[in-house]
């Protein structure tokens, strides 16, 4: 079973995690191209056809975990979080959502930086070499979901 643009994802499952439009239209051009994909966030309503919505809390990470279950690739997509809250999704969550996908058996996570900010991905690096996981960062600006989808199908094909 292969979808547009070459991703081949029979039984390969995403996990989306973020905040708001951005994050719902990332997962619904996952979904559109075939990958079976769950949302999770405070506010997916509006999810889209063919993504599964869940709430979730980046910050309660026992509201994410149990949502790893059969998930190949996890995308940590934090550029539209709150402001208040980026330096703490840049890093001690980050950290501990990459524990939870590796406990979880997740191959691969894509991350994008909270907007505005430039963390340092070194922690995030050094424990997906730890763990054999596959790991990319994509930027904020124009582009970003042409380079996360490339990422996911890189991932996928790990």
């Amino acid at each position: 079973m292969g979808g547009q643009g070459g991703i081949l994802t029979p039984m390969a499952r995403v996990l989306v995690v973020g905040y708001g439009p951005q994050a719902a239209g990332f997962a619904r051009r996952l979904a559109d191209r075939g990958v079976v994909v769950r949302l999770a966030g405070p506010d997916v309503e509006e999810a889209g056809s063919g993504v599964e919505p869940v709430v979730a809390d980046p910050f309660r990470l026992a509201t994410l975990s149990r949502h790893l279950a059969h998930v190949t690739v996890g995308c940590w997509l934090m550029a539209s979080a709150p402001l208040g809250q980026r330096e703490e999704l840049a890093g001690p969550r980050l950290e501990a959502f990459l524990r939870s996908a590796v406990d979880a058996g997740v191959r691969g996570i894509v991350y994008q930086p909270p907007a505005g900010s430039h963390p340092s991905t070194a922690v995030a690096e050094r424990l997906a070499g730890r763990y054999a996981l596959g790991f990319a960062v994509v930027g904020e600006g124009n582009g970003w979901e042409e380079q996360a989808i490339a990422a996911v199908d890189r991932l996928l094909r790990r």
